[in-house]
């Protein structure tokens, strides 16, 4: 959805540089804590970001900008092409969509993909 507050933060976290863990810390705050609501409006994602050194007024700005909706095209261009259906989804090079009949088994297999990958790179 073009409008999913929370896909767009995720790209206007990574726009205005914040830290890295800041997708963590949502995630907790979201789900572990319930400080914030599962579908927070995009002034609850401003305030939460403001507390990583990024005015709530230059995080919307960035939630509004360009930039995050060129990426939320892309993003829904790579769950169209990669048929993406849900969560979790291992998907490895953009083009192995990776099914497991455990968890580990799923991670056993995206790591043999992302090995024949970087070999096929070093080529």
């Amino acid at each position: 959805d073009p409008n999913d507050p929370l896909a767009r933060a995720f790209f206007a976290a990574r726009q205005l540089k914040l830290p890295a863990r800041v997708h963590g810390d949502l995630f907790r705050a979201i789900h572990a804590e319930g400080s914030l609501a599962g579908n927070p409006t995009e002034g609850e994602l401003a305030e939460f970001h403001s507390r990583y050194g990024v005015s709530a007024t230059a995080f919307v700005a960035a939630m509004n900008s360009r930039t995050t909706a060129a990426q939320m095209r892309l993003a829904r261009r790579f769950i169209e092409i990669g048929n993406i259906n849900g969560t979790p989804m291992l998907v490895v090079a953009g083009k192995y969509r990776v099914l497991g009949a455990t968890k580990q088994d799923a991670l056993r297999i995206a790591a043999q993909l992302a090995a024949l990958e970087r070999a096929e790179r070093r080529r």
